[in-house]
C-alpha cells in the first residue's frame, strides 16, 4: 500500500514539474523584448543555431538566446535555419522567426526594368535599387549564359524588361541569371523552334525584334514593322533604322542630324547592309513576337505620323508621298 502510494506520489510530482516546465518553456518562448523593433538581418554562412539565437537577441529580436535555441531543437529546426539577409521583427515572437529562418524567407528588393531598355539603361535600374553597382551589372552581363543558349558574351538584348524580386543580398550575377531566365521563359520551346523553322538563329530573330521595340510605339504595328524590315533584308536594301543610328551614338537624340547618319559604326543601319552585329535593346514579349511571326505584307518603308503610328508603304514614290503629306502637317519624325 505504502509503495503504491509512493508511486502515486512520485508520479503525480513528475506530471507537476512537466507542465511547470512547460509553462516555463512556452513563457520563455512567447516573451517579447522590453523594445519593439524590425531591422534587417544578415544571417552568415555556417553560423549554428545558437551563433543565430545569440545573434538575435544581440539585434534586439528576441528576448534571450536559449527560448530560441531549445524551440528549433524541439521541432526539428536545429541546422536547418538558412543563411540569408531577412527582415525580421520583435513583434513575430520566436515561433515565426524560426519558421521564416528555416523557410529561408529572406528579404527581398522589388524593382521593375521597362521593356525596351539596353544594358546600359538597365544597369542604372538595378543600381539605383540598391543591388550592386551599375559598372558590376555591366560586367556580369558581358560574361555570357552560363547555360550555354547564348552565342555571345555580351547579353545585350537578352536581359528581359519585366518586374523582379530577388533577395537584399543577390548580386549582379544573380540578376542577370533571373532576367536571362525570365527571356527564356517568354522564348521557350515553341519560339525557339519558330525560329529554326524561319531559318535565322536566335541572334537574329533578338536582333530584329530590338529594331522593331525601338521603332515601333503600337502593339499592332509591330508585325508589319518586322515585316518591312524582313523585305528589306530579303531585297539586300539596307534597313536605314534610326533606332540602330541612336544606338551608334550612344545618346538619346530627338531628331537625328544629317551628320549623325553618317556616323562610322556597325550599328548605323544607313550605311551598313544586313542586320546590326548584335541587339539595339532588350525586346519585350510583343517585339519577340513579331520578329517570329511578320505580317504577310509587302510593304518595305514606313514613315511616323508623329503619334506614334506609321504609314506602310509599298513603293520608294508611296514613301514620299507620304513623308510629303507629314511635313505638310508640320509633323515631326
Amino acid at each position: 500500500m505504502k509503495k503504491a502510494l509512493v508511486v502515486v506520489v512520485l508520479g503525480a510530482a513528475v506530471v507537476v514539474a512537466g507542465v511547470l516546465i512547460y509553462k516555463y518553456y512556452e513563457a520563455a518562448v512567447n516573451r517579447r523584448p522590453a523594445k519593439a523593433v524590425t531591422k534587417t538581418v544578415v544571417v552568415p554562412s555556417g553560423y549554428t543555431t545558437a551563433e543565430i539565437a545569440t545573434l538575435l537577441a544581440g539585434e534586439g529580436i528576441i528576448a534571450d538566446a536559449t527560448p530560441f535555441v531549445w524551440h528549433c531543437r524541439l521541432n526539428g529546426l536545429d541546422g536547418k535555419l538558412q543563411a540569408g539577409e531577412y527582415e525580421l521583427s520583435s513583434d513575430d515572437g520566436i515561433p515565426a522567426i524560426a519558421a521564416k529562418l528555416a523557410a529561408g524567407r529572406v528579404h527581398v528588393v522589388r524593382f521593375t526594368v521597362p521593356e525596351g531598355y539596353d544594358k546600359k539603361k538597365t544597369a542604372r535600374v538595378v543600381a539605383a535599387a540598391g543591388i550592386c553597382s551599375a559598372e558590376e551589372f555591366l560586367e556580369a552581363s558581358g560574361r555570357g549564359d552560363a547555360e550555354g543558349r547564348v552565342a555571345t558574351r555580351d547579353l545585350e538584348g537578352y536581359l528581359f524588361g519585366d518586374t523582379y524580386e530577388v533577395a537584399a543580398n543577390a548580386g549582379a550575377d544573380d540578376v542577370v541569371a533571373a532576367m536571362l531566365e525570365r527571356f527564356f521563359e517568354v522564348m521557350g520551346p515553341e519560339e525557339l523552334a519558330r525560329a529554326r523553322k524561319l531559318d535565322r538563329p536566335l541572334e537574329e530573330i533578338v536582333t530584329l525584334a530590338s529594331i522593331v521595340e525601338r521603332e515601333a510605339r503600337l502593339a499592332e504595328e509591330r508585325p508589319l514593322v518586322a515585316a518591312v524590315f524582313y523585305n528589306r533584308l530579303a531585297r539586300g536594301m539596307r534597313l536605314e533604322s534610326c533606332a540602330t543610328v541612336i544606338y551608334a551614338l550612344g545618346r538619346d537624340v530627338r531628331r537625328l542630324t544629317v551628320q549623325d547618319l553618317k556616323v562610322d559604326s556597325a550599328y548605323n543601319t544607313y550605311i551598313r547592309a544586313g542586320l546590326p552585329p548584335g541587339p539595339i535593346c532588350s525586346p519585350g514579349r510583343e517585339s519577340l513576337m513579331a520578329a517570329l511571326y511578320p505580317a504577310e505584307t509587302g510593304y518595305l518603308f514606313f514613315v511616323s505620323n508623329g503619334d506614334g503610328s506609321h504609314t506602310f508603304s509599298k513603293t520608294l514614290s508611296g514613301h514620299l508621298a507620304a513623308r510629303a503629306e507629314k511635313n505638310k502637317k508640320g509633323g515631326k519624325r
